[in-house]
C-alpha cells in the first residue's frame, strides 16, 4: 500500500511539472532572447613577438577554437589591434616571425600555412603544406627567407619558397611525428626533433645528409626552482 502511495505522489509531481511547462510555452510573454555570442576561443596555444615597420611591438597569439584565431596584441598600449580567423583550422601549434616582421602560422588539423602582414593587417591562407599530414608543429625561417615546417603524421619537413611548397620527406625512418625545429645558418643545417621515441636529426639542407643523435639514453636530472 505504501509503495502505491509513493508511486502516486511521483506521478502527480511529474504531471504538475509538465502542466506548468506547457503553460509557460503557451504564454506569449515568454520569448527567446539573444544574450550574446558563445565562447568560441578559450585556450591560448602559443605565441611569438615581433615589430611592424613603425616599430610597434606586437605579440602574436594563437587561440584554439572553431575556427582558430590569430590575435595581435600591442605590447606598448596593451590593446588588441587585430584578430583574424584561421579558416579551416581549430588550433595552431606553430608561429614564427621572420626578419621582415611577417608572421608565419601553422594550422591543425588542416596542415595549412598562413602568413600575416602586420603593416597591412592582412592574413593570407597559403594552403595545405603537404598532402599526408594534419599538423604543422614548428616553423623556422632560414637566412634566405625560406620557410620550413615540421609535420605530423608524416614526420617530415616541408619548405615554402617563392609561393610554392616542397615536401622534403621524412626526417627519420619510422618516425611519424615531426616536432621542434632549430636552424643553424653556419652549416645550413636544420635540427629536427622527432618522435616517438624522441630523436634529434641533424639535416644538412645543402647536401640532404642526415645524422642521428639518439636522445633516449641521455640521463636527465629533475629541474626545480625555489
Amino acid at each position: 500500500m505504501m509503495k502505491k502511495s509513493v508511486l502516486f505522489l511521483i506521478l502527480a509531481c511529474v504531471f504538475l511539472v509538465f502542466s506548468q511547462a506547457g503553460s509557460v510555452l503557451a504564454d506569449s510573454s515568454y520569448q527567446i532572447s539573444k544574450v550574446g555570442k558563445p565562447i568560441t576561443n578559450s585556450t591560448a596555444i602559443t605565441a611569438a613577438s615581433g615589430n611592424d615597420a613603425k616599430g610597434n611591438a606586437y605579440m602574436y597569439i594563437l587561440l584554439q577554437g572553431e575556427p582558430a584565431q590569430l590575435v595581435v596584441f600591442n605590447l606598448f598600449n596593451k590593446k588588441i589591434v587585430d584578430q583574424k580567423a584561421l579558416t579551416g583550422s581549430s588550433s595552431g601549434w606553430a608561429v614564427e616571425v621572420d626578419g621582415k616582421g611577417e608572421v608565419w602560422i601553422g594550422g591543425t588539423p588542416s596542415n595549412k600555412l598562413y602568413k600575416y602582414n602586420p603593416n597591412q593587417k592582412k592574413l593570407t591562407d597559403l594552403g595545405k603544406a603537404t598532402s599526408g599530414s594534419t599538423s604543422i608543429h614548428d616553423i623556422e625561417v632560414d637566412h634566405h627567407g625560406n620557410v620550413y615546417g615540421s609535420t605530423s603524421y608524416e614526420g617530415g619537413l616541408f619548405k615554402h619558397s617563392n609561393g610554392k611548397f616542397q615536401n622534403l620527406g621524412q626526417a627519420a625512418s619510422g618516425k611519424t611525428i615531426g616536432r621542434s625545429l632549430a636552424y643553424y645558418p653556419g652549416t645550413n643545417t636544420m635540427f629536427v626533433g622527432v618522435g616517438a621515441n624522441a630523436d634529434l636529426i641533424a639535416w644538412n639542407l645543402s647536401t640532404n645528409a642526415k645524422s642521428l643523435s639518439c636522445l633516449r639514453n641521455i640521463k636527465t636530472q629533475p629541474l626545480f626552482m625555489i
